[in-house]
């Protein structure tokens, strides 16, 4: 083990052919199989795994090389034919009734990283304690190979089938109307296009294709790389733009006046939506760096909201243990009551599109009524690189310590929660969250406020604080 393997926010993540190598891949597998092999299920449930890649440079060779790992330690390995969303692979794995599943993808991270996901046998990511096990038995690990029991299996059909019975596929197609799909050359790329023909729809599809290096974007669907997606929407006078990230989990939108629409309001339409038109109920779960809307959309409608560190797998674990209704996080992730406990961007475009829909509204209609009744609400977010090449974590606990520190002292602070990162939250609902990454070394600085000034002046004294850390 020439570097050290450590999980992230969602899995393993390493730089290709530094950190993400084959040999790498192959021990972080072992460890996954030594794992399952432990488990007391294994005794009398089918002994089968299921692995899935994205449209990554080599994802489709590491994936084999993670086959042959599982097919050595006698597991029955159904291997997806073709790159495929995170979520059909985790819906697969509910479905099949299977052990669990190996996703070979770096979701939204740039194209230099690849990286490996686990999910469980409900189809959920694996929680810190699990991956932890993953991590301290990898120098025990004797890597086994063979090529027995791999097969190759369509994860996508039965998926996409799955997500028309979540919806009314055919109102949706009925209303006539303009969208442009981005996948950002992702996993997601034919899949909205597949489920939404027949009808009265016209769809411009970009950014698909095969493409390792993600057209020199990120493949994470924030303003920052959708330029081509708002100005093909403004072009083609559109009703909507969508894009995907890198493995489809993750949402962002346009709208017809080639606005980006950001995951807050994106997941308050949607909560909004299931309450009044799909006359749905539960509970609500959103991350740390959430929006204020959804904490006053609940207010209003009694429901019950909990609040998570960052990460999916922390949602996830609320989903199966509660009746979630809904379950966000800033990054564009959300899940959905009745399917899965994972987040699935295709699945939010398809409620979102069914919003459109069943209202007969604009989406720029639709956020003038969410600001209206709930507030206004404008965010942003920056990425800090403070070195650390050679690391992909920063230490937590320190840079807690020391960002409170300098924050006791400022003026108008109503709390303060560091729990994750830290999260200053003012008088007037407005917040500041600095967060190191868990996938990326970099610090995060997020912030909200009901108008762009403010937001600005949050987000600058963010950085002067982050830089006041020595990281």
């Amino acid at each position: 083990m020439v570097t050290e393997i450590k999980f992230g926010t969602d899995g393993w993540r390493g730089i290709i052919a530094r950190d993400f190598t084959f040999s790498n891949v192959r021990l972080v597998t072992q460890s996954i199989s030594d794992y399952l092999n432990k488990q007391p299920t294994m005794n009398h449930e089918p002994r089968t795994v299921l692995v899935g890649y994205d449209c990554r440079f080599l994802s489709q060779e590491y994936a084999s090389a993670v086959a042959e790992v599982l097919s050595g330690n006698g597991f029955i390995v159904l291997l997806s034919a073709q790159a495929v969303p995170t979520p059909a692979v985790s819906y697969n794995v509910v479905s099949r009734k299977v052990a669990g599943a190996i996703i070979i993808t770096a979701s939204h991270n740039p194209y230099e990283f690849n990286g490996l996901k686990f999910k469980t046998a409900q189809g959920a990511s694996a929680h810190q304690e699990v991956t932890r096990l993953f991590e301290r038995s990898l120098r025990q690990a004797a890597v086994q190979q063979g090529q027995r029991n791999i097969r190759e299996v369509d994860l996508r059909k039965s998926y996409l089938h799955h997500l028309q019975s979540m919806v009314d596929i055919d109102k949706i197609r009925r209303r006539k109307m303009k969208i442009v799909i981005d996948p950002l050359f992702g996993a997601g790329q034919g899949c909205l296009e597949e489920l939404l023909t027949g009808g009265s729809i016209k769809i411009i599809s970009i950014n698909s294709g095969h493409d390792p290096l993600f057209g020199g974007i990120h493949p994470e669907p924030i303003a920052a790389n959708l330029g081509e997606l708002i100005e093909t929407v403004r072009q083609n006078k559109a009703d909507i733009g969508i894009a995907l990230d890198g493995d489809a989990d993750r949402i962002g939108l346009v709208d017809s006046q080639g606005v980006f629409v950001n995951s807050h309001q994106i997941f308050s339409l949607l909560l909004l939506h299931l309450i009044k038109n799909r006359k749905k109920t539960g509970a609500v779960v959103k991350t740390i760096s959430g929006t204020y809307l959804i904490e006053r959309i609940c207010r209003q409608y009694r429901l019950k909201l909990s609040e998570t560190p960052i990460g999916f797998k922390y949602i996830g674990d609320i989903m199966l243990k509660e009746k979630v209704l809904l379950g966000g996080e800033e990054s564009g992730g959300i899940g959905f009551q009745g399917h899965i406990p994972e987040r699935d961007g295709i699945l939010s475009a398809l409620y979102i599109l069914e919003l459109m829909a069943v209202t007969g509204q604009s989406l720029v209609s639709l956020k003038k009524e969410l600001f209206a009744e709930f507030g206004l609400s404008c965010y942003d977010r920056i990425d800090l690189k403070l070195g650390h090449t050679h690391h992909h974590h920063i230490d937590k606990k320190n840079f807690s310590r020391q960002i409170s520190g300098f924050c006791s002292s400022l003026p108008e602070i109503g709390e303060i929660k560091d729990y994750d990162g830290v999260k200053l939250i003012f008088a007037d609902s407005s917040w500041l969250l600095l967060r190191p990454s868990g996938t990326e070394p970099v610090v995060r600085i997020y912030a909200e406020a009901d108008n762009k000034p403010k937001v600005k002046k949050l987000i600058d004294l963010g950085r002067k604080l982050v830089y006041k850390v020595k990281t």
